[in-house]
């Protein structure tokens, strides 16, 4: 299996939600993704472009389907984690900035009367699932919402488990994988509390959708937690940070791989000699504020990781790779380690 994967720099993917500032309809984010090299890409199901519930839905995809057969560009995820146009052009208040979400209870939401809030996010997860299943992409990510202190822990638990359930059940009709996005401040907020809803919802067809950004400010060994997450790791988030604290995750946020101190290229090769197949999805929403290029950051973003992916796919580099000196962490660590132990030759005791 692992033999008939595409080479690494044919994984690589962006997400078009680095094209948000209002100067971009989706279809126009698609040809210059195109245009800087990319030949995947990651929809992002929310405003301004994918909203599902916008007046102006069927004009959007319309156009969205023009471009991608224009581009050759492949659809390999659809980034649900968000449904932030359910507030139409005002902000969302803090806590609730993702739309209403699995995790949310009436109370955050006391306009909605005639529906749940989070069974209106399954609802909207479920037509995720059918864009998706539209461009013949197998992969949604839907995180699952921030904690809201208006409910009680474990019934929200519950209502998640079954709200993941549910949307499992849809999307396994459609041949589509669900993907678990964790996140700080989120229910599920790290590598264990996902593997754990998995293993209680139950369902063949849910997974993660690794944010190795997320994985590193949250100070767990990404290394060591993409091996844990094994074959339920279907699709990967890629950027760049400062440094392993969730504070830097916020500001500045999402950087241009390279910009930032993470061992970018001994993560990635990690998880190729795992045996991933999936797509790395470079994921800059941070280029959607105001003062940022996008068209920048999706050109560099190809140029820098073709550099790291040619050397992690070439024979020479299997083995070894340079050190980031900069990440202290025990993924390098250990790779350091078997370094000079190789370089050492064997043992005279």
């Amino acid at each position: 299996m692992m033999n008939a994967r595409l080479p690494l720099r044919d994984r690589l993917a962006f997400s078009t939600n680095a094209f948000t500032n209002g100067q971009f309809s989706c279809a126009d984010a698609i040809r210059e993704i195109a245009a800087a090299g990319f030949r995947a890409v990651e929809l992002l199901a929310d405003r301004p472009h994918l909203y599902m519930h916008r007046n102006d839905f069927d004009r959007q995809l319309t156009d969205l389907q023009a471009a991608l057969r224009e581009t050759g560009l492949r659809v390999v995820n659809v980034n649900a984690n968000t449904a932030s146009g359910y507030y139409g052009e005002r902000d969302g208040p803090p806590g609730q900035t993702f739309g209403p979400s699995f995790t949310s209870v009436p109370a955050d939401f006391p306009e909605m009367r005639r529906v749940s809030p989070c069974a209106w996010r399954v609802d909207y997860s479920r037509r995720c699932v059918e864009l998706a299943a539209r461009f013949g992409c197998r992969d949604v990510a839907i995180a699952s919402g921030f904690v809201t202190p208006r409910g009680d822990p474990l019934a929200i638990w519950e209502q998640t488990r079954q709200a993941y359930a549910e949307v499992c059940e849809f999307a396994a009709r459609h041949m589509v994988r669900i993907n678990i996005e964790y996140e700080p401040d989120m229910l599920l907020d790290d590598g264990g509390s996902v593997l754990r809803m998995i293993d209680e919802v139950g369902a063949a067809n849910l997974g993660v959708n690794f944010d190795i950004g997320h994985s590193y400010c949250l100070g767990e060994d990404v290394c060591a937690m993409g091996r844990r997450i094994g074959a339920r790791l279907h699709t990967t988030h890629v950027e760049d940070l400062l440094g392993p604290t969730p504070a830097l995750h916020i500001d500045p946020g999402h950087l241009i791989p390279g910009d930032g101190h993470m061992p970018l290229r001994e993560i990635l090769a990690s998880l190729e000699a795992q045996g991933f197949e999936g797509y790395h999805i470079v994921e800059l929403y941070t280029y959607g504020r105001p003062g940022r290029d996008a068209r920048y950051a999706a050109r560099e973003s190809f140029r820098r990781l073709t550099a790291m992916t040619d050397m992690i796919d070439s024979r020479h580099h299997q083995d070894r790779f340079t050190l980031n000196q900069n990440y202290p962490g025990p993924c390098a660590q250990r790779l350091a380690a078997s370094d000079r132990e190789s370089q050492a030759g064997p043992s005279r005791e």
